[in-house]
């Protein structure tokens, strides 16, 4: 028998005991656990796997994207992928259907069974069992046509590196994705993050910002979209970050000479952000710049130095006062020479999200949020524990409460509680823990994040009806011990990530009081 050796406090079963005894603190059994990082999840209902979590007509979390909205991710591999998802309706019961696709982009057609598929429209084919059909599609509307008897059907976008497997699944089933009556776009677990030697597995992605990017030809560089002085493209396509070839070489004659790409208008004190992977040719350097007018208004560059390997290189910058135009990418030679880049994007927001590939017109990617619904926490009117960790993306932008990366209740309203991130004033980067009870808010102040791209966080914090503290990384504050009541929050949805760029791996509750020692032991 396997012995864990913890003073388990919380009335659970002892297969539960076992699952979530690693994730105590405190001496106390979480009831919630998502390690987004290991794929293992925890409820009060009991241990589940992702297709339980996630997957099927009653999930027992909720992730919601909008509808026809898909996203990218990056594998083990380090190549960009499309997140699991499939556009057939009703995949366990194949019929004849059409589906609203991408024109240009590619798509791969996976069935089960003794029939077949027939694809028409968008592109022609047949599916059989163990033989998919791909196509790149020439129009927007893609026709199956069903023979026969089959048992499932997948449609999935397999351009760039294709699509992720499906977390956990079966051997053969790792590219279905269950649906009922409507296309399914799963959450990003397993997204993996360069850490300078290797590709780590951060967990979840999640982007609660809705984005859109402006360049109409993200890959395409010899489009005329993409300006040109003295820049030449090459016809030859190089092997690029998604593990195809699909990376483009630009030659410049000299110095000084240009690749841009123009946007739309904007408007003083809009954000826009650019980016794009790029590795050296024969230069190993160029000079990459976000501006707001043909004059260079608000001008932001940085002269990079490329190496054999691709990274993606990202700036910032906000439309100052004056007369701006439209915001616009470029890239200026600083010597003669081949450089080869891919994946472009300009999106208005102070930070750089994830690739959104373009093809003839913008691309968007649309919020996104996670939910754990009462049945699936558990209460103690006394007190709970809550603990997350992760990377998160964010600059600052001189603004209260500018993330909040979990909210139990409505934060914009009363009986709440929330942890935020604030940037007003000097308090760059502030973690807030807050509990309101009918309209009497408190608040306990921690450590700061420094803005950035995927900083890496661990938080914890307390709550009960005489006190509120948190821990950062291993710290706990003294104890705000002005509270009178804790909020009913029994029946309340408890929402991850509600404003929030970047990863989680591990989230945690507990309806009990771990304590400061339980605090820093959760963020350690």
């Amino acid at each position: 028998m396997l012995s864990l050796g913890l003073a388990v406090t919380s009335s659970l079963t002892s297969v539960d005991a076992l699952v979530r005894g690693p994730y105590s603190a405190g001496g106390v059994l979480p009831r919630v656990v998502l390690d987004f990082d290991d794929n293992k999840y925890v409820l009060d209902s009991g241990g589940v796997s992702f297709d339980k979590a996630f997957m099927g007509s009653s999930p027992k979390l909720t992730y919601s994207t909008a509808a026809g909205s898909n996203s990218t991710m990056v594998n083990s591999s380090g190549n960009i992928v499309w997140a699991p998802h499939n556009l057939a309706l009703n995949s366990a019961t194949p019929a004849t259907q059409t589906i609203a696709v991408r024109s240009g982009a590619q798509y791969t057609v996976r069935v089960t069974g003794a029939g077949s598929m027939a694809l028409t429209g968008a592109g022609t084919g047949t599916a059989t069992d163990g033989i998919p059909a791909t196509i790149t599609a020439s129009t927007t509307s893609l026709t199956i046509t069903l023979t026969g008897s089959l048992d499932t059907v997948a449609v999935y976008r397999s351009d760039l590196g294709g699509m992720a497997p499906v977390p956990g699944a079966a051997t053969g089933f790792e590219y279905y994705v269950p649906t009922n009556g409507a296309a399914e776009y799963l959450p990003r677990v397993g997204h993996h993050v360069y850490n300078g030697s290797a590709w780590v597995n951060e967990g979840l992605l999640i982007e609660s910002e809705s984005r859109t990017n402006l360049v109409t030809y993200s890959e395409d560089f010899a489009n005329p979209a993409w300006l040109k002085t003295d820049a030449t493209i090459s016809d030859t396509l190089t092997s690029s970050p998604d593990g195809q070839t699909n990376g483009r070489t630009v030659t410049f004659a000299g110095t000084n000479d240009l690749l841009r790409f123009i946007g739309p208008s904007c408007s003083v004190g809009q954000s826009y952000s650019v980016s794009i992977w790029a590795k050296a040719g024969t230069s190993t350097s160029v000079r990459f710049s976000i501006l707001f007018s043909g004059s260079g208004l608000g001008s932001v560059q940085e002269d990079i130095t490329l190496t054999s390997e691709w990274q993606r290189f990202t700036i910032s910058g906000t439309v100052p006062s004056g007369t701006p135009d439209t915001a616009r990418m470029r890239f200026t030679s600083l010597e003669a020479g081949s450089i080869q880049i891919f994946g472009a994007q300009l999106e208005q927001g102070s930070t750089p999200s994830s690739y959104i590939p373009t093809n003839g017109s913008q691309g968007i990617r649309t919020a996104q949020s996670l939910t754990v619904p009462p049945a699936e926490f558990g209460w103690n009117s006394d007190a709970v524990s809550i603990q997350m960790d992760g990377r998160m993306t964010y600059s600052d932008e001189g603004v209260e409460e500018q993330q909040t990366l979990l909210a139990w209740g409505d934060p914009t309203a009363t009986n709440y509680i929330a942890t935020n991130l604030d940037t007003d004033s000097t308090d760059t980067g502030e973690i807030n823990f807050e509990q309101d009870n009918a309209g009497t808010t408190e608040t306990l102040t921690s450590d700061t994040l420094s803005p950035g791209t995927l900083v890496p966080f661990n938080i914890s914090s307390r709550h009960g009806s005489t006190f509120v503290n948190g821990a950062v990384d291993g710290a706990a504050e003294n104890a705000d011990t002005t509270p009178t009541a804790l909020p009913d929050l029994s029946g309340t949805n408890l929402q991850i990530a509600l404003d929030f760029m970047g990863t989680i791996g591990t989230f945690r509750q507990w309806d009990e009081d771990i304590g400061d020692t339980g605090i820093e032991e959760a963020t350690s």
